[in-house]
């Protein structure tokens, strides 16, 4: 992202190079002055520096001042987002990085509970994963239909065979039991974008959550390598691009509200909004 101070630093330092040169300018000038054209020249292009480098101290200061109004209002505007929402969250590779920091920092800090967490082992190996299921009952044929089932059982709860049945070859690490249903879903992305086989597995994964009917929410960080926004709006989820910001975790905690907003939110297109409204919590009552 664009450093405003490192801007306003800048522009201070063309403005001192402009003065430097005028002064370079008369010394080595044969008549030991500057002509009346030239010094006008040089006169409004240091008045125009003057201009620019102010403008840049200015958005300076608001940036600062922003930045104190987000860090003093953010615990309130988090503070029993999600108190006894159940939440789940599946990585798709290694619970690793900023956007897991940033994951399990949003939901606390908003009083949900991450009663389950799968982070994936990809990619996978198709025949291994059927022959591991094939002993239960309606097992399924396909990789597409597999995904699909297995994000039934993430999201319901309960008896989960297809879970226990692929664990060892699908399963990379794991948190939190399987009896209680999910109110929510995150789903992150932290490997690169798959093919052939696991790639069908995938958009049976997302398809299946995308009808669980529960808020399903697809995150990552600004300085994602390859992003996955466009796949997970292509499945219907709802997305923050900008996790590693305080605006793309309240973004992500009103979206995972009871009966929150959909939509797409962040800082990576200029054609979608930064936050969704922002409504104040609901006061206990009874």
């Amino acid at each position: 992202m664009f450093d405003l101070r490192y801007h306003a630093v800048s522009l201070a330092a063309v403005f001192i190079f402009f003065v430097i040169g005028i002064l370079v300018g008369v010394g080595i000038s044969g008549r030991g002055v500057l002509g009346e054209r030239e010094r006008l020249s040089l006169e409004a292009d240091v008045a125009r520096v003057e201009r620019e480098r102010d403008a840049a101290e200015r958005r300076v200061a608001e940036q600062e001042a922003l930045e104190e109004y987000e860090r003093e209002t953010y615990p309130a505007v988090m503070e029993g987002r999600l108190g006894e929402r159940r939440i789940g969250v599946l990585y798709v590779g290694s619970a690793e990085g900023a956007v897991a920091g940033a994951v399990q920092e949003t939901i606390e800090r908003a009083d949900g509970t991450i009663v389950r967490m799968r982070a994936l082992r990809l990619p996978i190996v198709t025949g291994e994963l059927l022959r591991t299921v094939s002993e239960i009952p309606d097992a399924p044929n396909t990789v597409e239909d597999l995904g699909r089932a297995l994000a039934a059982e993430l999201v319901d709860g309960g008896d989960t065979p297809l879970w226990d049945a692929v664990a060892t070859e699908l399963v990379e690490e794991r948190d939190g039991g399987s009896s209680q249903p999910l109110d929510a879903v995150v789903v992150a992305r932290t490997v690169d974008p798959q093919r052939g086989q696991t790639a069908r597995f995938l958009a049976g994964l997302y398809g299946g959550l995308a009808g669980a009917g529960v808020p399903i929410v697809g995150v990552e960080t600004r300085d994602a390598d390859r992003s996955a926004i466009a796949t997970y709006r292509s499945h219907g989820f709802s997305t923050v691009d900008h996790l590693d910001t305080g605006p793309g975790r309240v973004a992500l905690a009103v979206l995972l509200e009871e009966g929150g907003p959909r939509g797409s939110y962040g800082t990576k297109d200029d054609d979608i909004p930064v936050l969704p409204a922002v409504d104040p919590v609901a006061e206990p009552t009874g």
